[in-house]
């Protein structure tokens, strides 16, 4: 027990509180605390990424892509390079732009143009699958990396080989598949073998 001025004795906390009041702040501090260590280190943390200046994943690409003009700078479409002058306009200078990247990027778009540029048949000599009986086959494997959007989905493959579209019908999609399959088994075991014998 301490004294206050004038002689008093001060009540100590836990005497005045309680325990059970006494322990329900002491929490209560103890998860203030937490709380702003958490948001201290989310804000240290988006200062981090914001320092590093990364692009996003999409905007990098289509930076790189061999079929965009765009080279990063910004007011420009993204797709042919042309300054942007509509005021609500951020990242094509039109619709026309914005449609010609979806058709090469966006899968369910690319499919279609893909279906529409064979006019709905299967491109397999002598095939005769009916109309409109076809798929979208990528001649890159896709190999379970998804179909999220990317210059994967290319109508025709560009100048480092990547992308191309082939329209093909159900069985025929079906026997290339089981072709790429059989042709990843492969790999895989030969890959296997040769880390066998290196390892003897």
């Amino acid at each position: 027990m301490c004294l206050l001025a004038g002689g008093h004795a001060a009540i100590q906390p836990r005497e005045k509180l309680g325990q059970e009041h006494f322990q329900s702040i002491c929490r209560m501090f103890q998860e203030r605390y937490c709380l702003l260590t958490i948001m201290a280190t989310k804000r240290k943390q988006l200062k981090h990424s914001v320092n590093k200046l990364e692009l996003p994943p999409l905007v990098a690409e289509r930076i790189s892509c061999a079929l965009s003009k765009w080279a990063g700078e910004m007011g420009r479409c993204h797709w042919c390079n042309e300054p942007i002058t509509g005021k609500r306009r951020r990242t094509w200078c039109s619709d026309k732009c914005g449609r010609a990247w979806q058709r090469e990027h966006i899968w369910r778009f690319a499919r279609s143009a893909a279906k529409r540029r064979a006019k709905y048949h299967c491109i397999r000599a002598g095939c005769t699958a009916p109309r409109r009986d076809c798929e979208v086959n990528h001649l890159e494997a896709r190999e379970g990396k998804g179909y999220g959007p990317g210059c994967h989905h290319h109508l025709l493959p560009d100048a480092h080989g990547q992308g191309g579209l082939e329209v093909l019908c159900r069985a025929h999609h079906a026997e290339v598949t089981a072709a790429q399959a059989s042709a990843r088994a492969a790999a895989r075991r030969a890959a296997k073998e040769l880390a066998t014998e290196t390892t003897l």
